[in-house]
């Protein structure tokens, strides 16, 4: 399995925040096969620069719950491994089975635009 993905990040903690954009790249395994269109928020224990940036594991449940639909949790590691935050997906897609769960080890890379 390949992954590509790419957005906006907002992070706004009492010391500060930053908000600028993110590409991520990752390979995994999977027990489905499919294909779906997501928006996904996570939420990181930590400042973004420090945790959003770099190498990652994942692992997620996604399910369809009616044909056309996906939801998704997944927790998400350092490469350390150390639990760094938890993230939500739901959206459309297709797939050949109704529950999956799957593995990933990404890459992200960040541009701030804005800190304050």
């Amino acid at each position: 399995m390949f992954n590509v993905s790419g957005g906006v990040y907002f992070w706004n903690k009492p010391s500060g925040g930053e908000i600028g954009l993110f590409g991520a790249g990752g390979v995994g395994i999977t027990t489905n096969i499919g294909i779906s269109l997501v928006m996904q928020v996570c939420y990181l224990f930590g400042p973004a620069p420090a945790l959003l940036v770099g190498d990652w594991l994942t692992v997620a449940v996604d399910v369809a719950p009616m044909p056309g639909a996906t939801v998704a949790g997944m927790a998400i590691f350092s490469m350390v491994p150390e639990f760094i935050g938890l993230g939500f997906a739901g959206g459309i897609g297709l797939s050949a089975l109704p529950v999956s769960l799957t593995v990933e080890a990404s890459t992200t890379a960040i541009h701030p635009i804005h800190s304050w």
